[in-house]
């Protein structure tokens, strides 16, 4: 597939028009554009010699006509008239890039936020298995630049081609050798320029594409990791791993920039050869000076306007050499993400019955891409509505699968989970606003309390009520009372400013605010100090008998007020009922 063609299958089809109506737009511009340079020639010629009006007959009875009598009048009205095209002209060359530019630029933000929804709604084995600063260049760096770098460059080449070919027409009507002459040696020379750059131009895109993912990579690892960054002193570590890649990015765009300028030192000789090798042909060819200057000032108009498109045509062509690594990851992207992307659930959807009852695990099996061994195999279990269970085992005996499987993130490679006799698949985001999941590291947006507790619902949505029962449950409202500034406090970015025992329990209020009928505790307790362990282990026996509750962890003693713990070892479980 062409790299237009993949460009075509990137955007809406309302989109693609907007192109074809671009070209069409940049055909007018590039005809006004030559007209500009075509009135200059007659103009001219008129100024310097007056009397050459008398070889048109037809043109004079015209100029009478119209009251254009005298020689000043007729210089007058035609100097305005010029000025009034060249007005006009420019001001549809200005409100045609405005919508050009804002083609692009709409697109080029539209289409971020589609990817990120694509992301945000492909499924969960996407995510395990692609790095995020991979997904964040994409957001942050290739999007935008496959509308600056591959369709503004695209546009530009069209119109500036549409122009030159126009503006040589013209030349070749008014002197076709010395023309001729010209377009093949400006032709050989650029061909001369381009060719060896284009594979340089995309070794650099290349180049870019590599380099700017690790440099978000590296520096989400040195700032995601701040605190063991500094406990470590492996700030160093991190600079100068980071400063090699952009070092890398500074090459490239000393590249794209030296590309954009050199072909107009290299034009702007050329131009002033060629045009003193016109007056040397012309002065051959046994011409006058009154010949001549006119000639003369229309090529020296020309060359005003081809210097600077011939600089563009071959600055675009490398530019979208530059560019074509990045639509192939674009493109590709977005043809995986197509196939991997589950379809949004509409929120205004009514939802269907309540999952409610025992749930009932039957010869669930999950095995991981490329993975020799199940991670969990034909697991078969019952866990009854309203009891407290635990999941003790080792690391990698499945427990993490276990509960994504249970979380609906992944889909069993074999068997099925049953709650009150319905498969949750039948409607998994219903099954999924059932539970509350409180995780080991509890995730905090830089925002309230009150909308980190809500979490994703619009803070102009938020149930009070929903809200204080949560905290009440969760055993929070004391502390929240005694903020200054209770709900409206901020937390920090990751909850910087609450103890790790306060953001464990934002996460339980979180997990109970929407009246979840199962709540799963993923390793909730295992990174606090004994004390806060004993009071969040209290809040959560407070719920017992009231929702369903699943414990994952790695001591026996989190487990003891648990009705059943089931221990899990190399994906096979076993029940063991405690007294």
């Amino acid at each position: 597939m062409n790299f237009f063609s993949k460009l075509k299958a990137l955007l809406p089809a309302r989109e693609v028009k907007k192109i074809y109506l671009i070209l069409v737009g940049v055909f007018v511009m590039a005809l006004l554009e030559t007209l500009g340079v075509g009135v200059i020639l007659p103009f001219v010629r008129y100024v310097s010699d007056p009397t050459i009006l008398n070889d048109y007959p037809q043109l004079t009875a015209f100029l009478a006509q119209i009251g254009l009598e005298s020689e000043r009048q007729t210089i007058l009205v035609l100097a305005l008239s010029i000025l009034i095209f060249m007005v006009a002209k420019n001001l549809y060359i200005y409100f045609f890039l405005r919508f050009q530019l804002t083609f692009q630029y709409a697109n080029s933000a539209q289409y971020s936020v589609d990817l990120l929804e694509k992301y945000l709604f492909a499924d969960y084995l996407f995510h395990l298995r692609t790095n995020s600063s991979l997904l964040l260049r994409n957001l942050k760096q290739e999007v935008p630049l496959l509308f600056t770098r591959a369709v503004g460059p695209l546009i530009v080449l069209v119109s500036e081609l549409a122009t030159s070919i126009l503006v040589f027409g013209l030349l070749l009507w008014v002197k076709p050798v010395a023309t001729l002459a010209g377009f093949v040696t400006l032709g050989a020379l650029g061909l001369l320029f381009y060719r060896p750059m284009r594979h340089k131009a995309r070794f650099y895109g290349k180049k870019r594409l590599i380099h700017e993912e690790q440099t978000f990579r590296w520096i989400n690892q040195s700032l995601g990791g701040i605190k063991e960054t500094k406990l470590y002193h492996a700030e160093g570590f991190f600079v100068e791993k980071t400063r090699d890649h952009y070092q890398q990015l500074a090459q490239v765009t000393i590249f794209e920039v030296l590309m954009g300028q050199t072909p107009r030192l290299f034009l702007e000789a050329l131009m002033g050869v060629a045009l003193m090798g016109i007056i040397i042909f012309l002065v051959l060819q046994g011409q006058d000076s009154t010949q001549i200057f006119p000639t003369l000032a229309l090529f020296a108009a020309a060359a005003f306007r081809l210097m600077p498109a011939t600089n563009r045509i071959l600055g675009s062509l490398l530019t979208l050499k530059i560019a074509a690594p990045s639509l192939e990851v674009v493109y590709e992207n977005f043809m995986e993400m197509k196939a991997l992307s589950k379809r949004q659930p509409d929120p205004q959807a009514p939802k269907g019955p309540r999952f409610e009852g025992d749930i009932t695990l039957k010869g669930l099996s999950f095995s991981y891409p490329g993975a020799s061994q199940p991670a969990l195999a034909e697991a078969n279990l019952t866990i009854r509505r309203f009891a407290s269970i635990g999941i003790l085992g080792p690391s990698g005996s499945g427990k993490s699968t276990l509960l994504n499987l249970l979380l609906g993130l992944l889909n069993p490679t074999q068997g099925e989970i049953w709650v009150g006799g319905r498969s949750i698949h039948e409607d998994l985001t219903r099954w999924q606003s059932e539970i509350g999941y409180v995780p080991q590291d509890i995730y905090l947006i830089d925002d309230k309390i009150k909308n980190n507790i809500a979490f994703g619902v619009q803070e102009d949505l938020i149930d009070p009520q929903k809200l204080a029962q949560a905290l009440e449950m969760a055993q929070l409202k004391e502390l929240v009372e005694s903020l200054p500034e209770g709900l409206e406090t901020q937390v920090g970015e990751r909850g910087v400013r609450l103890s790790g025992g306060q953001r464990q329990r934002i996460g339980i209020a979180r997990a109970l605010y929407h009246d979840p009928e199962v709540l799963i505790f993923d390793e909730a307790t295992s990174a606090l100090d004994p004390q806060t362990e004993l009071e969040i282990t209290k809040s959560i026996e407070s719920l017992t008998h009231k929702k369903t509750i699943i414990i994952v962890a790695h001591r026996l003693t989190t487990l003891e007020h648990c009705d059943l713990v089931y221990r899990l070892d190399q994906g096979s479980i076993e029940a063991t009922q405690l007294s």
